[in-house]
């Protein structure tokens, strides 16, 4: 059975760089790969894994982390250029499972 991923990345060309790599994986499956948390929250159900940015414009990945922890199946690993303590510390906090 192929890993469901969604991924929630504001970027446009990590977003497009990021689903190839899980498109050209023989054992992912993409979900969908969207700009929004409002998109992402919609799909998160639907997901095993969910490769989330932190900060999506106005809004935060850690609200997705956080919904995400109400579906026992759904794993998230963030991925993000912030690295710093306090990002960090806010995202295990928040659930999450990685950080790359």
């Amino acid at each position: 059975m192929k890993t469901r991923v969604l991924i929630v990345e504001d970027h446009p060309k990590t977003l497009t760089s990021m689903a190839s790599a899980v498109e050209a994986a023989e054992d992912m499956a993409l979900v969908a790969a969207v700009p929004t948390l409002a998109e992402g929250l919609v799909l998160l159900a639907g997901a095993d894994l969910v490769l989330v940015d932190l900060h999506l414009g106005e809004d935060s990945g850690l609200d997705l982390i956080a919904a995400a922890q109400g579906f026992e199946s759904v794993s998230t690993l963030v991925v993000t250029m912030f690295g710093d303590e306090r990002t960090t510390v806010a995202a295990i906090e928040a659930g999450r499972m990685g950080t790359c």
